[in-house]
């Protein structure tokens, strides 16, 4: 459950009146990113396998798999927040 000051918080950075309607938003499009950064990351893998020695593919690789670990756990964030807040009744 949000506390006192972490809900007084949140209010005080989010000053729109349908905050679990924005989390859900953010959830959908964090999530769409994540599904989108992973398909990169295998398509960029099975170029890396067919051509192991290019430091170039293996950078964009890296960069790819960074990318969807950071969009996957903004979703999560986001999915626990929205969570909380309806816990709260905030809809």
């Amino acid at each position: 459950m949000m506390g006192g000051y972490t809900l007084r918080s949140y209010r005080r950075m989010h000053k729109f009146e349908h905050a679990a309607d924005v989390e859900r938003g953010k959830v959908s499009q964090d999530t769409n990113a994540s599904i989108k950064a992973a398909k990169k990351r295998e398509r960029l893998s099975e170029r890396l396998l067919a051509d192991p020695l290019n430091d170039e593919l293996l950078e964009q690789f890296e960069e790819a798999e960074h990318h969807a670990e950071r969009t996957r756990r903004g979703a999560k964030t986001h999915k626990e927040r929205l969570k909380k807040l309806e816990r709260e009744g905030l809809e």
